[in-house]
C-alpha cells in the first residue's frame, strides 16, 4: 500500500464515521469512484474499528450483545 492511498482511505474513513451506519456504504461508493483498492481499504478500516462495529451491530436503545437484561 502506498502513502497516498492510505491518506485517502483515512480521510474517507473519518468522513464515513461521521455518518449513520446505513449511509456509509453509499457515501464510500460515491467518493471512491472506480478505485476499488480505496473502497476496500475504507471498508476494512470500518470493519476493524471496535467503536464502529459496535455501532453497526447495536441499535439505539438496545442492550449491547451479551447483555441479558
Amino acid at each position: 500500500m502506498n502513502a497516498k492511498l492510505y491518506r485517502a482511505a483515512c480521510d474517507l474513513f473519518h468522513k464515513a464515521c461521521a455518518l449513520p451506519p446505513e449511509q456509509r456504504d453509499g457515501f464510500i461508493e460515491r467518493h471512491s469512484g472506480d478505485d476499488r483498492a480505496l473502497r476496500a481499504l475504507v471498508h476494512e478500516l470500518l470493519a476493524n474499528d471496535p467503536e464502529r462495529s459496535q455501532q453497526a451491530t447495536t441499535s439505539p436503545g438496545s442492550p449491547p450483545a451479551g447483555d441479558d437484561t
